[in-house]
């Protein structure tokens, strides 16, 4: 398997810099990234917009705003309670450690802030990773589940039979109209394909990529 650092540099040269994550600072970013766990983007947008307005985008206000009050301006991020925890625990450790100093926690080792991310309490692997790539800029791999899907999908059995199958039906629909068959029965049979697929997947294929991503983290299949 090709390093991740391959990946990367593929992504890059493709699409360029894509600089799609929508925020103003880099402490902006670290605060989107706990608010936008377990919700859509849209309601971490009105919860930051709120912190704007109120003029609380900032770690030491956090720091020195009671939890409830700061519960309520990010109500629209839902698990508003448990978030404003979070952010007041983040908050508390980044002063704590960096004085909310941006520059100098670019200073510190991508690994060893990691594992101090990973010790701030409600920040998980995927909002660590999230934080070091898109508000620090190092070299750090976001992974979630759709990581794991590019990373180990690859020509399984099942992906094999899929294409496999497919192929089938439409050198079959090809065949037929060269052999002068009624046109209606040429597409039923093309019209197999996506029905293949999809009844493929609900059957089989989702199971196998939940398996395929347990394995990959480590966890045991349900």
């Amino acid at each position: 398997m090709a390093p991740l650092r391959k990946y990367f540099e593929a992504l890059l040269a493709h699409y360029g810099p894509p600089k799609w994550w929508p925020a103003d600072t880099p402490f902006e970013v670290m605060v989107g990234a706990i608010l936008t766990q377990n919700t859509s983007w849209k309601n971490v947008e009105k919860a930051i917009h709120n912190l704007k307005v109120y003029d609380l985008l900032d770690a030491r206000k956090i720091h020195e705003l009671d939890q409830d009050t700061l519960a309520m301006a990010i109500k629209s991020a839902g698990t508003f309670n448990v978030k404003a925890a979070r952010l007041k625990g983040f908050v508390a450790w980044f002063l704590a450690r960096f004085d909310g100093d941006v520059g100098r926690m670019k200073q510190a080792s991508p690994d060893r802030l990691r594992e101090e991310l990973l010790e701030v309490k409600g920040i998980g692997p995927e909002t660590a990773d999230a934080i070091l790539l898109y508000a620090l800029e190092m070299p750090v791999f976001v992974v979630d589940a759709y990581t794991h899907r590019m990373l180990t999908r690859r020509l399984d059995p099942f992906h094999l039979v899929l294409i496999t199958v497919s192929a089938v039906l439409l050198v079959l629909s090809v065949g037929l109209a060269r052999a002068g068959v009624d046109m209606v029965w040429c597409l039923a049979v093309l019209a197999l394909v996506p029905w293949v697929t999809v009844v493929g997947y609900e059957t089989v294929g989702n199971r196998h990529d939940a398996a395929v991503l347990a394995a990959a983290e480590g966890a045991p299949t349900a």
